[in-house]
């Protein structure tokens, strides 16, 4: 079978179609091109592609010229005549280890720029498979190295865990440090021959994942199948204005317009109930499924409201300015503000019935410097949630 390639950071993969049909457009209109970013990357961009730009942006730059073209400050972008020029971001950020999408975004947006019209950022990370592909029935998904649709596997084991959620899950957005990988190392280091697949992905609520768990999960013959969630179902509600809870939050505005070709998009009937509500009965289902398949299912209620330290308060700062520039994640922030946390509390109150939902809602609430941005953590964190779930799940796994 063909294995997706996989790439280091030294090496810039190939850009989109999309992106590269977004920047040629805007040349033709007459802006000019410049990139963010000096090193490498950009160079490797700019003669693969062909592009010259006008001049390169950096941050704290103590250059005066890279590839033979002026080099400025980022932070003096903002005294620029901005539509003017079109900026390709191509900067790594060691804070996050990548380029996609928060530390940039948030610097650019603080320029006053605005996402794809007057900038573009090429996603870079530490290790990634290629682009996000269409799923018809949730939205959007991956392949991975070893060819499996939907799932990132780490070892060959006899023991078989399956692992869903949303980005705080997904590989690809934990750049291969995410925790069912920390999991499988925890496993194995306790004499577990084991098998985990990671199945989240950025943007899954629990209804995706219920739906995942139908027509992808069981083909893989799973002992355990766990869920660490939470975060997206509260964010995700319905209860603000153009969003339903049926419609898949990842599922890109491109993908809609060509869906809308055929005529109305339809999402299901209005879902009347409280986000508790849906995120409980998704769960349930979930476990009535894996009961009648033999499969032990657990889910972990997910930290919602993390504890900001400083370089963590400063992304939440920076993301109230990248979500102004959104339809959508602006309303989103303002039912995460007036809403989320009833509802948080809503789930909180009603999991301990269950013994098969865990709360660790209070997980990092003593530990400092765990998160990255408004939501996602490193690895430290990761390495927290494995431990605390194999902790948990031990009778079980044994």
């Amino acid at each position: 079978m063909e294995k997706t390639e996989v790439f280091e950071r030294e090496v810039l993969p190939p850009v989109s179609q999309d992106i590269l049909n977004l920047i040629y457009g805007k040349i033709a209109s007459g802006r000019k091109l410049c990139i963010f970013g000096i090193g490498v990357l950009s160079e490797q961009f700019c003669n693969r592609y062909g592009f010259v730009p006008e001049f390169f942006l950096d941050e704290g730059t103590k250059a005066d010229t890279f590839l033979d073209r002026p080099v400025y400050d980022v932070y003096d972008y903002v005294y620029f005549e901005k539509a003017e020029h079109f900026v390709v971001a191509i900067k790594y950020d060691e804070l996050t280890k990548s380029a996609y999408p928060y530390y940039n975004r948030i610097i650019l947006s603080r320029a006053g720029l605005v996402y794809r019209k007057d900038y573009v950022i090429i996603p870079i990370s530490k290790k990634f498979p290629l682009n996000n592909q269409l799923d018809y029935m949730l939205g959007s998904s991956r392949r991975y190295e070893n060819n499996i649709e939907g799932f990132e596997r780490y070892g060959t084991g006899k023991f078989c865990v399956v692992a869903l959620g949303g980005s705080t899950t997904d590989p690809y957005v934990n750049y291969r440090n995410s925790w069912p990988q920390y999991l499988w190392e925890l496993l194995k280091s306790n004499g577990i021959d084991a098998t985990v697949y990671n199945g989240g992905f950025a943007g899954y609520t629990s209804k995706d994942e219920l739906f995942k768990l139908i027509r992808d999960v069981f083909v893989l013959k799973p002992d355990l199948a766990i869920c660490y969630n939470g975060v997206n179902d509260l964010f995700f509600a319905d209860n603000y204005e153009g969003h339903s809870r049926y419609k898949r939050p990842h599922l890109s505005n491109y993908q809609e317009s060509f869906f809308r070709q055929f005529g109305d998009v339809l999402y299901g009937l209005q879902d009347k109930r409280t986000v508790a509500e849906s995120y409980l009965d998704s769960l349930k289902l979930m476990k009535a499924i894996c009961d009648i398949k033999n499969t032990k299912y657990y889910a972990f209620f997910q930290p919602c409201f993390p504890k900001c330290s400083e370089h963590t308060k400063e992304y939440h700062d920076g993301y109230k300015d990248v979500f102004a520039d959104f339809t959508v994640l602006g309303s989103m922030l303002k039912v995460a503000v007036n809403n989320s946390y009833e509802e948080f509390y809503g789930i909180k109150s009603a999991i301990s019935e269950y013994d098969f939902i865990f709360d660790f809602s209070d997980l990092f609430e003593e530990i400092e410097d765990l998160h990255y941005d408004y939501a996602h953590v490193n690895a430290k964190g990761n390495m927290t949630i494995a431990a605390n779930i194999y902790k948990s799940l031990e009778c079980v796994i044994i």
